[in-house]
């Protein structure tokens, strides 16, 4: 072998084991729900890390103390919008991060928490309530989210754009799959028992999507004794409403929220879910609360077949660089 194609191998091969190393781009996310939809999209084409703790709502994040170097190294940033996240433009400011930011909650009709339609022409500060920012738990809305995560993932990683794509079809056969599910789901539900009687915050979408009436009651709280003169208050007050369920948070205990369901003949339901945490899927997530509200309105409904199944994406073996690849 000649010293001069021993020199070219061996370039090569270097250049071959470069490639094969090059760190991923970083693309940062406020919730897990915007991080799940990253991976399932691009895979191990980008690294993705999520900025909300462990164990945090989705509306309570605030910034950590290596949340600002986080994202000083990212490309792009994800976040929801609709007022979810109001501290994360300072943050970025703090970072001095330079990279995209991708807001996914926009280009769909926006409800405030009283779960009524807000005016899209009327100017910013009047009087129209606060916005919910849980669109995410309309799967119309959804569709969106993962379309507008899609284009910006396709600009990201040109390269990889047509797994990407191929990722955005198949969720969005998902969502309209999940769409559907709930309207099955849900058809047989009429007078009192379409209606979302509930103290949890998130629930608005998922009530104008279905035609449920939201009716927001006040609900029983940590701390809350069974047996105390609050709690059967709380349980006269529900019975008087005559719903066969009330959806509340679990942080009151079992064995109070035991009590006020005896005490006012009235389901005490909790488990719903704002969004996937860390490692749950969106599809998943939403079939848990459509069986949920299901069974609590119906008990004699039997949910159907739809089981989703993990978008698994295409792994990458050896990230690529950002660059669109060369046309011949």
């Amino acid at each position: 072998m000649s010293f001069v194609r021993f020199l070219v191998i061996s370039a090569l091969s270097l250049l071959a084991h470069g490639l094969a190393g090059q760190t991923p781009t970083l693309v940062v996310t406020s919730n897990p729900l915007l991080e799940d939809i990253v991976r399932t999209l691009a895979g191990d084409a980008v690294e993705v890390r999520c900025l909300l703790p462990a164990g945090v709502r989705y509306g309570e994040y605030e910034p950590g103390p290596d949340d600002a170097r986080m994202l000083a190294g990212a490309a792009l940033l994800i976040v929801n919008g609709i007022e979810l996240e109001p501290s994360l433009e300072q943050l970025a400011d703090d970072a001095g991060f330079s990279g995209q930011v991708v807001v996914a909650g926009e280009g769909f009709p926006l409800l405030n928490t009283e779960g009524e339609l807000q005016d899209p022409d009327t100017e910013p500060g009047s009087d129209q309530g606060v916005p919910d920012p849980y669109a995410w738990l309309d799967p119309r809305n959804m569709r969106t989210y993962v379309q507008s995560v899609a284009l910006a993932l396709s600009d990201l990683i040109p390269a990889r754009a047509s797994t990407v794509d191929a990722q955005l079809r198949a969720y969005l056969t998902e969502l309209d799959t999940a769409h559907a599910y709930a309207e099955q789901q849900f058809a047989a539900l009429t007078g009192a028992r379409r209606v979302l009687a509930t103290s949890l915050d998130f629930l608005g979408y998922l009530a104008y999507a279905y035609q449920f009436k939201l009716v927001m009651v006040p609900g029983p709280g940590a701390g809350l004794q069974p047996d105390a003169a609050p709690a059967r208050m709380l349980a006269d007050g529900y019975r008087m409403l005559g719903y066969p369920a009330i959806f509340v948070p679990a942080d009151a205990g079992s064995r109070t929220l035991r009590f006020i369901a005896q005490e006012s003949d009235v389901a005490m339901v909790t488990g719903l879910s704002e969004g996937p945490a860390t490692g749950e899927t969106y599809l998943r997530v939403f079939r848990t609360n459509v069986d949920a509200i299901a069974k609590a309105l119906d008990p004699s409904d039997t949910p159907s077949a739809w089981h989703p199944e993990p978008l698994n994406p295409i792994a990458v073996d050896n990230p690529v660089s950002n660059e669109a690849p060369e046309r011949e």
